[in-house]
């Protein structure tokens, strides 16, 4: 999910001192996001979304050394939380909130989708049966937002549904046929002036809704793969700011009731065999959890070895994650024994060198570069300094799931993962390496509408803040 609330000063103001922002930090410590892997061979080498950029492989086999590509240097701020989508032709396409980028060349260049209202993009989810299907949501309370599809990877888009009024679709998740589609969302009430939680439900792959109003927030995670009837989601508790938890929640009537599972702190990651005999959650704390019956329960596993995991992928009998292992690596590993057993496909101190183009005059990349060198010489200790709480900035809901991976591959057992958000200049708590610009940096005053919902976003934020 995607979400862009300019001016947090301008909202501190109009909403008292109670609202002022947190200090923002330069840098969160690199963790994967999301794979996209250009060929169909089990041992090719996947493009590596992060929160700093892209890590594109030099060689197209696994065992290959990998070069970063910075977010700064395809416009894209480092408080986003992108979503990939690589093409028939091999053009790798990059959603967030401010537009959707395409590029042939490892994004030394790329052009822009015209198609797509820019600055107000939400959720994004890919038919993983027809894999150059793929949706995204419109955000924005003062129009109309939409839903839009497209047959082509994102290259081309059309009009699907139309919101009702002051309601929002934040974030998509496809079932792996791509007929069944849930959403999570807010809709502004007028007459109390709150933010309320929905819950979309579409039975014909996004054409038409219905919606559910919700107590409290619920994310979506994955699907069973091969019952579309069952659904994973996580709900975030709210008002714990000491242990912020999720409960991880489970519906086996296509989405409309759910029954707990567990709670557990930050979940990311979903991902399953295609028979569903095996069905892994991640956890940014509490590191990697695997179901054997479907998943009514689930256990950790590699407790001592796997620490955090932000992104899950099945691909051709091999399970991928965005990984922290002991003692403290950040990286990307697999496992042929179904989570057995893992191997390294690299570890982000083993990145020493940065994708080179010859159009780099302004050489975007050279402040990022030399953040990333040092963080990795000092164990990823943040590398900058608190930023202004009263500018300017982006707020990132954190209910928004960062490592609902595997959307990309040609066959990936119908995970999603969905988008985050960004705006000029970089704000978010922990995260952004600089202030580049990533979109027009206008910093008009928040209208009443906007200041409740930039406020809830905020408040939410702080509830469940990611590490």
């Amino acid at each position: 999910m995607l979400r862009t609330i300019k001016n947090i000063g301008a909202l501190a103001l109009l909403l008292g001192s109670g609202a002022v922002a947190s200090p923002a930090f330069a840098h969160d410590s690199p963790h994967g996001l999301q794979l996209v892997f250009p060929s169909a061979a089990k041992d090719a080498a996947p493009i590596v979304l992060i929160n700093r950029g892209l890590l594109f492989p030099k060689t197209p086999s696994i065992g290959t050394a990998y070069s970063l590509r910075c977010n700064e240097s395809y416009k894209i701020n480092t408080a986003a939380v992108p979503h990939a989508v690589i093409d028939d032709k091999g053009s790798l396409h990059v959603a967030t909130s401010l537009g959707v980028r395409t590029s042939a060349d490892q994004f030394c260049s790329f052009t822009l989708n015209t198609q797509l209202p820019n600055d107000s993009l939400g959720g994004f989810t890919q038919n993983a049966s027809m894999p150059a299907e793929v949706l995204v949501s419109t955000f924005t309370y003062e129009a109309t937002s939409k839903v839009f599809g497209s047959t082509d990877y994102g290259n081309n888009w059309t009009p699907k549904f139309s919101n009702r009024p002051l309601s929002v679709f934040e974030e998509l998740l496809a079932s792996p046929d791509g007929k069944r589609v849930v959403a999570s969302g807010h809709r502004f009430d007028q007459p109390t002036r709150k933010l309320l939680a929905t819950w979309g439900l579409s039975s014909d792959g996004g054409s038409t809704w219905e919606e559910q109003e919700l107590t409290n927030d619920r994310l979506p995670l994955g699907f069973h793969p091969t019952d579309p009837n069952v659904l994973f989601a996580r709900e975030p508790i709210p008002n714990l700011t000491l242990d912020p938890r999720d409960r991880l929640v489970r519906s086996s009537d296509g989405g409309k009731t759910f029954e707990l599972i567990k709670e557990l702190p930050f979940l990311d990651a979903f991902a399953a065999t295609p028979d569903g005999s095996s069905i892994w959650i991640g956890s940014q704390t509490d590191g990697l959890q695997v179901s054997k019956d479907g998943g009514k329960t689930f256990t950790r596993v590699l407790e001592d070895t796997i620490i955090s995991v932000y992104c899950l992928q099945y691909r051709q009998d091999r399970l991928w994650a965005c990984t922290r292992v002991a003692p403290n690596n950040g990286g990307i590993h697999y496992s042929d024994d179904k989570g057995a057993t893992f191997s390294k496909l690299l570890q982000f101190d083993e990145v020493t060198s940065q994708v080179i183009c010859q159009n780099d005059v302004e050489m975007a990349c050279a402040t990022p570069w030399r953040d990333w060198t040092y963080e990795l010489l000092t164990n990823f200790e943040d590398a900058g300094v608190p930023t202004d709480a009263g500018g300017a900035g982006s707020i990132a809901d954190s209910g928004s799931t960062t490592g609902h991976d595997a959307g990309v591959a040609h066959d990936d057992g119908g995970t999603h993962h969905a988008l985050d958000a960004g705006a000029k200049p970089a704000k978010k708590r922990d995260d952004g390496c600089s202030a580049f610009p990533a979109g027009d940096g206008s910093g008009a005053a928040l209208t009443p509408l906007f200041a409740l919902g930039a406020l809830a976003l905020v408040l939410r934020r702080r509830r469940t803040l990611r590490a």
